[in-house]
């Protein structure tokens, strides 16, 4: 964001990492995650309040018990769109238009459920181009 630029934050403060909880599917590069209360990291998604506390993207790839990086208020060159976001055929990003958490684990969408009750809104970044997303985690909403 313009007040981590203007902080003189360096990059390398937005990258954090967090061990895969146990039981928890594999992690890929590019997924939503959030922090589960014992610390761990666990697939995103907006089902629930506690489910859909984005902390980040992961960075990088991890099964349970292995650690990962993710982070938050930058961009970030996404792969193999195809697994990341519902809905998209072409492997390829809307440019200029705005993801959101999708109530499918790990994945972004463009059309969050606005009509579930108890489903939560979590604008997660802005498609700069196809295929890199500017990472900018807005505060949960339940429906």
């Amino acid at each position: 964001t313009n007040q981590d630029i203007s902080s003189g934050v360096d990059s390398s403060d937005l990258v954090k990492s967090a061990q895969v909880a146990a039981g928890s599917p594999s992690i890929s590069a590019g997924q939503p995650i959030y922090i589960d209360t014992v610390g761990q990291a666990r697939l995103a998604d907006a089902s629930t309040l506690a489910t859909a506390r984005v902390a980040g993207l992961a960075t990088t790839a991890a099964s349970a018990g292995g650690n990962i990086s993710y982070t938050r208020n930058q961009s970030s060159t996404l792969v193999n769109i195809n697994s990341l976001v519902d809905n998209v055929t072409n492997g390829l990003l809307e440019t200029g238009k705005y993801y959101w958490l999708s109530v499918n684990a790990g994945k972004l969408t463009r059309t969050p459920d606005t009509t579930t009750t108890g489903a939560v809104l979590v604008q997660l970044g802005l498609a700069l181009s196809n295929n890199e997303l500017q990472i900018e985690i807005q505060a949960p909403v339940v429906i």
